[in-house]
């Protein structure tokens, strides 16, 4: 297929999903919600299942479940997240702020610090308080004390261009936050389905 006809085919989709009532494309994005936290939770929790992860995020328990009580918590604590992220999209990408950021980040890693994390000082919400290594190379990201700013300026330009969520992957990875993987995912997914959702407005 080429690129004219994929932008073609892009465009039809587009227009179809914008007909749809705000109502229906929400509960669309909402029904979501199970898929992508399986997705997501399931990389460094094998030992979840999709029916764990509905049962979870449709009923708030599971049954026979004989796994972390930490991969619950990362189940709801993305279920929750994601329905913050919709949130944000429905609000325009001026309520993309270091604030929204850092609470979807509390959000996602709410009761699974282990007690190492606690006692170095680091909470949900927050910054790492101290430097680490954030790729293969082992390069070091912001000192702890340039993170604001530096969250600030990236904020800035993703704000600025509306969809260029893919900067959270090149530069958000060097700041220091616990899960800033998942917290990226979750926008990252909404900017890119960001044409289609049409704000969800």
């Amino acid at each position: 297929m080429s690129d004219s006809e994929l932008a073609v085919r892009y465009a039809k989709l587009v227009s179809r999903w914008r007909a749809l009532p705000k109502a229906e494309r929400r509960e669309r994005v909402k029904a979501l919600i199970v898929p992508a936290t399986y997705n997501s939770t399931r990389i460094e929790n094998d030992e979840i299942t999709l029916r764990d992860t509905a049962e979870v995020l449709r009923d708030g328990s599971v049954v026979n479940f004989t796994g972390k009580l930490s991969a619950l918590y990362e189940i709801d604590n993305h279920g929750r997240a994601w329905l913050e992220a919709m949130d944000l999209v429905e609000r325009g990408p001026e309520a993309l702020t270091t604030e929204a950021v850092l609470w979807l980040q509390a959000t996602l890693t709410e009761h699974t610090y282990d007690a190492e994390r606690w006692e170095r000082g680091e909470r949900p919400g927050t910054y790492k308080v101290h430097d680490y290594g954030v790729d293969i190379d082992a390069a070091v990201g912001y000192p702890p004390e340039e993170c604001p700013p530096a969250m600030e300026d990236l904020l800035g330009e993703v704000v600025a261009y509306y969809g260029a969520l893919d900067a959270f992957h090149s530069e958000g990875e060097l700041l220091p936050l616990v899960d800033f993987n998942r917290v990226e995912a979750i926008l990252m997914w909404f900017d890119a389905a960001g044409d289609i959702l049409g704000s969800l407005a």
